[in-house]
């Protein structure tokens, strides 16, 4: 019959849409029940025609809701899978993103180990260096001291110089001026005694 007909394309259309396991064993269900209901129509339109066209009635209603109800829960499943699928999605490149981001992070953190032992390195260097410097000023500290004794000695050493070569240079500058003397009375003493014959 065609409303036998229009009942299996349609419970075959939403069974593709659907694709649960669950909607399939539903439809199931109403083609069975379908089929009973066809059966009281066929039984009682012998005898009661105008009651089995208001069950057929009846039936193709139930059958138009459920239909509707069926393909409004197969648009929202859709939508549902579609809203997951996007979501999925964001969910997956978030994990990329976060991947990357932690394999960044791992980078910066041995990089940041390796400054750190370069830099434990250094200080290690830095504190014998300093320990080192320490015993070169104490060393050098004894050696100004030992050098200021001598630099006091030094400087009375060029004092008595100086004193020395200035008496040395008063000498010369007499003995000088007495040889001037002694040549001026000798050259007077000489005119005298030529003036003399």
């Amino acid at each position: 019959r065609p409303e036998d007909s229009k009942v299996t394309s349609s419970l075959a259309q939403f069974e593709m849409l659907a694709g649960s396991p669950t909607v399939t064993a539903l439809l199931d269900d109403l083609q069975g029940l379908s089929r009973r209901f066809e059966e009281i129509v066929v039984g009682v339109s012998s005898h009661r025609r105008e009651l089995a066209l208001s069950i057929r009635t009846a039936h193709l209603s139930f059958v138009e809701l459920f239909e509707k109800m069926i393909t409004e829960v197969c648009r929202l499943t859709r939508e549902n899978n579609r809203t997951l699928e996007v979501e999925i999605k964001k969910l997956k490149k978030g994990e990329v993103q976060m991947i990357s981001i932690i394999g960044a992070m791992k980078t910066l953190n041995d990089s940041m180990e390796t400054d750190l032992l370069k830099v434990a390195d250094q200080n290690r260097t830095l504190l014998c260096l300093n320990k080192s410097l320490r015993t070169t000023n104490s060393n050098l500290e004894f050696r100004v001291s030992s050098l200021s004794h001598y630099e006091d000695e030094y400087k009375r050493m060029l004092e008595e110089q100086r004193v020395a070569a200035l008496e040395q240079a008063n000498g010369q500058n007499r003995r000088e001026q007495r040889r001037e003397q002694e040549e001026t009375d000798f050259l007077r003493r000489h005119r005298a005694e030529i003036a003399a014959r």
